[in-house]
């Protein structure tokens, strides 16, 4: 299995697309682990100062104004995931599933979050398992990105809900024993954390995307194929020809085109 270590760094879509669908063993960087670690206690910190800071110790929405106790906090953080926890329908695809959460932690690479290590350490070793948090299809999408969906993904890490292993359904409790991973219980921010994203649509749109452009690869290599087979000739795809119009998939699709043809007999 290949190895793959995260930094914080731009991810291609082509390198998302590969680390989740191969499924390689990922980690994080040693200079990594620190910034998230220094981005926790700067959240924690906060939190000692005793003033009400949206997400950290209020309540959401309309009850922003509203201080919540410190004993409270971790209840908080876990009430918000199972009230948005409400998504029906069929389960999410486990290819998206997996794209969902590798997003979800290369989000967290930025180390703008103030999540714990361990909440995202959590994450790869649920990835590096294929241990998938079952997730429905339809719910929810609130003005702050995937909230019912990522609610489900989240809950997961804390003991709750059905996972996707080994090639069964099965509670998150009975998986976690047998990937060695303790159910996390979420501090200050992390709930919210977890779930202000759109790592659910976007991972349909890489997953789309990625479809897309292996497609017109295909369509190339027909258009190629047809060219020889029926003896065309390659003077409509040549640069002077095409620079007429101004469409730049044009001009690449029709490189494309010259360039597979390169070396034919015809």
């Amino acid at each position: 299995m290949k190895k793959i270590i995260l930094e914080n760094k731009k991810y291609t879509l082509d390198d998302i697309h590969d680390i989740s669908i191969h499924k390689c063993h990922i980690s994080l960087s040693r200079n990594l682990k620190k910034e998230i670690i220094d981005s926790r206690l700067f959240v924690e910190r906060k939190l000692e100062e005793d003033n009400p800071i949206y997400g950290i110790n209020t309540g959401f929405g309309k009850l922003s104004q509203i201080k919540i106790d410190n004993s409270d906090i971790n209840k908080l953080q876990n009430n918000l995931l199972i009230s948005h926890a409400v998504g029906v329908g069929d389960n999410t695809p486990d290819v998206i599933v997996r794209i969902i959460i590798l997003l979800k932690i290369i989000s967290f690479t930025k180390c703008n979050s103030g999540i714990s290590l361990d909440v995202i350490e959590a994450l790869i070793c649920l990835l590096n398992n294929d241990c998938l948090p079952i997730i429905p299809l339809k719910g929810s999408v609130g003005a702050s990105g995937d909230l019912a969906p990522l609610s489900h993904m989240a809950l997961v890490l804390t003991g709750v809900g059905d996972v996707n292993y080994d090639g069964k359904t099965m509670s998150s409790e009975k998986a976690f024993k047998k990937i060695s991973l303790k159910p996390i219980k979420l501090g200050a921010k992390e709930g919210l954390a977890l779930i202000n994203g759109t790592q659910f649509s976007t991972s349909y749109g890489v997953f789309c995307l990625k479809r897309l452009k292996d497609l017109f690869k295909i369509c190339d290599l027909t258009s190629a194929m047809t060219i020889e087979g029926l003896k065309g000739s390659k003077k409509p795809f040549l640069d002077y020809v095409n620079k007429v119009k101004p469409y730049k998939g044009q001009m690449d699709t029709c490189k494309n085109i010259i360039s597979i043809l390169r070396g034919s007999e015809i």
